[in-house]
């Protein structure tokens, strides 16, 4: 018997203490590959927020973020991972935008890898300028069921 075990997502945005954004995400097809691939074999699990001006509506077959930021000295943000019961919640303490200049964040999502790897969910943000020195925190939930 084939059973239907949905995946949710909830993310929320934030930048100095102020809530910029949040709603539900779409988790992609390969991010509901990667989840069972991790139930059945331990594969890479989610590890890294990413982050990006891109405002190409979310898709299931997203690949990767529209327009990630991937220069100068932006990176993607380590992620801390607890669960309870069917919810695994992803958070960060910070990603800070010390580009030297402002930038437009308008897109978010979480991988497996520091670089390259599976792109599980993306979000959207309304646009929101960043300034230098700006610190964005992030809380990503998934429900499994």
């Amino acid at each position: 018997m084939e059973t239907h075990l949905p995946i949710s997502g909830w993310v929320r945005v934030s930048v100095g203490g102020r809530v910029i954004a949040e709603g539900h995400n779409l988790v992609t097809s390969a991010g509901k590959v990667l989840f069972a691939t991790i139930v059945a074999t331990s594969a890479t699990k989610p590890s890294h927020f990413a982050f990006g001006s891109g405002s190409t509506a979310a898709s299931e077959g997203d690949t990767a973020l529209s327009t990630e930021f991937a220069f100068g000295s932006y990176g993607r943000a380590a992620i801390t991972t607890s669960r309870l019961d069917n919810i695994v919640k992803y958070t960060t303490s910070g990603w800070t935008n010390n580009s030297t200049v402002e930038v437009t964040l308008n897109e978010v999502g979480i991988l497996n890898a520091s670089s390259g790897g599976t792109l599980v969910a993306r979000f959207l943000t309304s646009p929101f300028t960043l300034i230098n020195g700006a610190v964005v925190a992030l809380e990503w939930s998934l429900t499994f069921g």
